[in-house]
């Protein structure tokens, strides 16, 4: 929320915007930052291939993501669904154009806010 109030992050246009793959659009509509948030994009909940017994059939996150997405089984914003795969952090990286991963971008900012 922090990138959002930044104005980095807009919880209702397009999230493709943000991504360095695209996603296409289902049932007539984009998902948004919002659409994840409120666990509503649509997506089925897999876990295919993302647990595995032989550390040589890792693949790096980003490969991941851009080669198992889900099926969309429900318009966005209307069925409530958990999906592991529309709340992976490391997808925001690269539209709020941060240093590192959003988890470091945030510590400074929520400990010097408890501090005073």
């Amino acid at each position: 929320m922090q990138l959002v109030e930044q104005g980095k992050l807009d919880l209702d246009k397009d999230v493709s915007q943000y991504l360095d793959f695209p996603i296409p659009p289902a049932f007539g509509k984009p998902i948004t930052l919002r659409d994840i948030l409120t666990h509503t994009s649509g997506y089925e909940e897999t876990a295919r291939d993302l647990f595995v017994a032989d550390a040589q059939h890792l693949f790096p996150l980003d490969q991941y993501l851009k080669n198992h997405m889900p099926e969309r089984i429900f318009p966005p914003f209307v069925v409530p669904a958990y999906s592991n795969y529309a709340t992976t952090p490391r997808r925001l990286h690269r539209p709020a154009r941060l240093r590192h991963a959003p988890s470091n971008n945030m510590s400074p900012n929520i400990s010097m806010r408890l501090s005073t």
